[in-house]
């Protein structure tokens, strides 16, 4: 078995050194969506106390595995950014274990994690007038990694849902390992917009590209290049499609908070932490700094 897939790993680095026009092609049709694999596991937004815990432990349990985090006390990953109103976690459970999870951040007066190094293509995006939302905190358990890909879609599904819906985000953007890369550009169709990889202090150092993907025209790019595929790999009907009964999002739609958070172009402004911390969720700090304690955060 070990054997196999080192032999499918090989293949796939292979067909991603192609020429785009040959490796876009092959990488997505081996895109493989069997909804009924994730007949068992709940879809949703977390929004207890309980749901948060499980899913920043896992964060934390995945990054320390890859490297990309040094083990805390507290057993989590959080960021200040998360006790935002314009920030939201999302979970599969499966028998009330949560075993995926990806967060999005809505931009804020606080920024995004991003900017540490990437602030220039996001200052690119904001002046444009475009509410720019991150993605990251993404883990699955190793139980899960294999299972299916439609446990890692479907939370992706959830996750651009809520972004359209309810963030009315323009763009998603997301710092990424290289090596990971080819996922988000071939199946997704982000778009690389940085020029160089830089060393993410966030993640340790780990390499980064900045991608994003424009949410205004993803429809029609995803109908160009899935229509007329299978169901099991047409990535746009699988994210138009109604939602089954395991994904759920909130009943209401949450009013934008993008008039709220509007974009600080002078970070040096004095104001911009005292308008952000008027944002912030009381519960949601009180929750972090009295289980964590001040010294957990990231920023």
């Amino acid at each position: 078995m070990e054997g196999s897939k080192s032999i499918t790993r090989r293949i796939q680095r292979v067909v991603r050194r192609l020429p785009e026009p040959i490796s876009g092609p092959l990488i997505r049709r081996a895109l493989r969506i069997d909804p009924k694999k994730t007949d068992d596991i709940r879809f949703k937004v977390a929004d207890n106390r309980e749901e948060l815990e499980a899913a920043y432990r896992l964060v934390h349990d995945v990054y320390v595995e890859e490297g990309y985090a040094d083990p805390h006390d507290s057993g989590l990953r959080v960021n200040l950014r998360y006790a935002l109103p314009t920030t939201t976690t999302f979970i599969g459970s499966h028998d009330d274990k949560v075993v995926i999870t990806m967060t999005i951040l809505g931009d804020s007066p606080l920024g995004l994690p991003m900017d540490m190094i990437f602030s220039r293509e996001l200052y690119e995006l904001r002046c444009q007038g475009r509410y720019i939302a991150e993605v990251g905190a993404f883990a699955s358990h190793p139980d899960f990694r294999r299972r299916s890909q439609a446990v890692a879609f479907n939370t992706n599904k959830i996750m651009w849902q809520y972004a359209v819906r309810n963030l009315h985000a323009d763009d998603l953007v997301i710092a990424v390992n290289p090596k990971h890369e080819w996922i988000y550009r071939y199946i997704l169709l982000f778009e690389k917009i940085s020029r160089d990889v830089k060393r993410y202090n966030y993640v340790n150092d780990a390499p980064a590209i900045a991608m994003r993907l424009n949410l205004r025209t993803a429809i029609p790019r995803w109908a160009k290049i899935y229509s007329g595929r299978p169901p099991e790999g047409d990535l746009h009907g699988f994210f138009l499609t109604r939602d089954p009964v395991h994904i759920r999002l909130p009943e209401t739609e949450e009013p934008t908070t993008r008039g709220v958070v509007r974009l600080e172009v002078e970070r040096e402004d004095r104001n911009v932490v005292d308008k952000a911390v008027k944002l912030i969720r009381q519960d949601r700090i009180h929750y972090l700094f009295t289980y964590t304690g001040d010294d957990v955060f990231s920023f």
